[in-house]
C-alpha cells in the first residue's frame, strides 16, 4: 500500500504542468513580432488550458517570473483576471490578439501592487460584464488599448474603466461599444491621451470636460454633426477631428486652446469659415481642411497664426488660379473640385 501511494504521488508531481511545461507547449521566447515591428520577451501562440492545465495555473506554485513583455495569440483564456495576471510578477505590458478572453475578477478589489503598465487588446471576443474592476487591481497601470474587439457588454462604463491613478493613455477604437456612459471617464483625471475613433458617436460622454491633463484626442470617424463643447480644454495640444460629419465651424469653437499646435477637420462638410474663425488658435503650425466643401478662403482667414506651418486644403472647391493662396509653401490645393 505504501509503495503504490508513493508511485502516485511521484507520478502526479512528475505529471504537473509547470511554467516550464506551459512554456515548451505554448510560448516562443525573444521573437520578433511583425505587427509591433519590435521583439517580445515572450509569444505565445494558440493558448487553451484544459481544466487539468487551469487548475494548475491558478495554484500558487505557477509563475513566469522573468518576461516583461509578453503577447498571447488566439486561443481561448477561459480567465483573466488579477490571479491570472499575478502568474507575470515583472511583466510591464500584455498584449491579447485574436483571442476569446473572460475578463472576471475577485469579490473584492486587490491590491497587487504589479508592475504592469500597460494592456493591449486587439482583435479579440471578450466576455465579461461591465462592472469588472480588474483595472482598479493594477496601480501601475499606464497604457490601455481596446482596439476592433467584439465586447459582449455594448456600453462603456464607469466601473470598466476603473480609477487607476497612473492612467494616462486610453485608446477605444472601432465599433465596440455601442454607448459610453457620461460619467465613464469621472475617475481618471491623469489621462493624457484619449483614442476615441471609428466609434460611431453621434456626442461626447461629459466626463471627458474633467480630463484636464489631456492634451491629445482623436475623434475621427464618427458621426458628431458639430465642433464638441466637451474637448474645450486648455491643455489640448493636438485634436482630430477628420471623417465626421461637421457642417459649420465658428471662432466661439477655438477660444479656449492656447496650447493647441495640431488641428485636423478634413473630411467633413464645412462649407464656409468666417475670417477671424481660428485667430485664437497662436500656437497653431498644423491645420488640416481638406476633402470639405470650401471655396471662398484666403491668406487674410490665416494672417493673425504666426506659427502655422501646414494647411491641407486639397479636395475642396477652390479656385487656384486666382486664389492668393498659390504659391505659397504653407498651402496644399491639390485636386480642387471646380465646377
Amino acid at each position: 500500500m505504501t509503495v503504490a501511494l508513493i508511485f502516485i504521488v511521484a507520478f502526479s508531481v512528475v505529471g504537473a504542468f509547470n511554467s516550464d511545461e506551459f512554456l515548451k507547449k505554448y510560448c516562443e521566447k525573444n521573437k520578433f513580432y511583425e505587427s509591433f515591428h519590435t521583439k517580445v520577451d515572450l509569444y505565445c501562440l494558440n493558448v487553451k488550458f484544459s481544466p487539468e492545465e487551469l487548475r494548475e495555473i491558478q495554484s500558487e506554485d505557477f509563475v513566469l517570473a522573468n518576461e516583461k513583455r509578453i503577447i498571447f495569440e488566439g486561443g481561448d483564456l477561459d480567465v483573466v483576471n488579477i490571479n491570472f495576471l499575478k502568474k507575470f510578477p515583472l511583466t510591464v505590458e500584455i498584449l491579447f490578439s485574436k483571442t476569446l478572453l473572460k475578463l472576471t475578477t475577485q469579490n473584492e478589489v486587490v491590491d497587487s501592487n504589479l508592475p504592469l503598465e500597460s494592456i493591449y487588446i486587439s482583435e479579440s471576443k471578450v466576455f465579461g460584464n461591465n462592472n469588472v474592476n480588474l483595472f482598479n487591481s493594477l496601480p501601475n497601470l499606464k497604457h490601455l488599448s481596446l482596439t476592433l474587439n467584439n465586447m459582449e457588454e455594448k456600453t462603456l462604463t464607469k466601473q470598466f474603466l476603473g480609477n487607476s491613478s497612473h492612467l494616462n493613455y486610453v485608446q477605444i477604437f472601432g465599433p465596440i461599444f455601442e454607448k459610453i456612459d457620461d460619467d465613464a471617464f469621472g475617475d481618471l483625471p491623469n489621462i493624457e491621451t484619449l483614442n476615441l475613433s471609428f466609434l460611431n458617436l453621434t456626442s461626447l460622454p461629459r466626463s471627458i470636460k474633467n480630463l484636464k491633463r489631456l492634451t491629445w484626442i482623436n475623434l475621427s470617424r464618427n458621426e458628431l454633426t458639430e465642433f464638441p463643447k466637451e474637448v474645450l480644454l486648455s491643455s489640448l495640444e493636438d485634436i482630430n477631428l477628420s471623417s465626421n460629419k461637421i457642417d459649420h465651424i465658428s471662432k466661439e469653437d477655438f477660444k479656449n486652446f492656447p496650447n493647441l499646435t495640431t488641428l485636423f477637420l478634413g473630411n467633413n462638410g464645412i462649407e464656409n469659415i468666417e475670417i477671424d474663425t481660428f485667430n485664437d488658435l497662436q500656437k497653431l503650425e498644423e491645420l488640416a481642411l481638406d476633402g470639405n466643401k470650401l471655396s471662398n478662403v484666403s491668406k487674410a482667414h490665416f494672417e493673425k497664426l504666426l506659427n502655422l506651418k501646414r494647411v491641407n486644403l486639397d479636395r475642396n472647391f477652390i479656385n487656384v488660379e486666382t486664389s492668393d493662396l498659390k504659391g505659397s509653401g504653407v498651402f496644399e490645393l491639390n485636386d480642387q473640385k471646380i465646377v
